[in-house]
């Protein structure tokens, strides 16, 4: 009898641990949507559409951001945009923490869905202030630090904030690799070249 318990109890014990096992992957699974939806609310666009009654995409650049916000409706409600939507990128790591997911890959999803929202079409932001939010949350110094760096070096004599982005982004992103094994690393890499490209396609 006691034969048969040793063998019966282990059985059981790993089938509950699979079964948590599997219902831990169906969480994760389903929070990874979640993230692109969280990143897909067009902060520039409502501000715009609520308190001004205007739709952001048909004045100045087109772009669902902060620096189109800034030359359309005031510095007001550019400051509340960029907070609205640092604010999803922190909001997204929290969560990943919480919930055992790779806060990078959450970030990664929701800065994807700024820059392509499924409410517009795709025709989002352009992904910084999300990004930023989440590295402040779950710190990258070194990456961060030159990327902004170089974004006002390259600011500040061309009053170009794509040809800035742009080549932020290449810097964020050689700085991110050259760091060496690092958690998250790959959706690092990949955050900064969603970021570039979105860049790169308004240069």
């Amino acid at each position: 009898m006691q034969e048969l318990l040793k063998d019966i109890l282990p059985q059981k014990r790993n089938g509950l641990l699979n079964l948590l096992e599997e219902e831990v992957i169906k969480v994760h699974l389903l929070l990874l949507p979640i993230f692109y939806l969280l990143g897909s609310i067009p902060a520039a666009y409502l501000v715009g559409m609520l308190l001004h009654g205007i739709d952001i995409r048909e004045y100045g650049s087109g772009n669902v951001g902060t620096m189109n916000t800034r030359a359309v409706l005031g510095w007001g409600a550019a400051i509340l945009v960029f907070l609205l939507d640092t604010g999803k990128g922190m909001l997204a790591v929290y969560i990943a923490n919480i919930a055992g997911v790779n806060p990078y890959l959450a970030l990664l999803l929701t800065v994807t869905g700024d820059i392509y929202p499924i409410w517009l079409k795709g025709r989002g932001g352009k992904g910084l202030a999300a990004a930023l939010g989440g590295l402040l949350l779950e710190p990258q110094l070194l990456p961060t630090l030159i990327f902004c760096i170089i974004w006002v070096c390259f600011y500040l004599p061309t009053r170009d904030s794509d040809i800035a982005g742009f080549t932020a982004s290449l810097a964020f992103i050689a700085v991110v690799a050259w760091k060496g094994s690092l958690p998250g690393k790959l959706w690092l890499v990949l955050l900064g070249i969603v970021v570039a490209w979105r860049h790169f396609c308004e240069v």
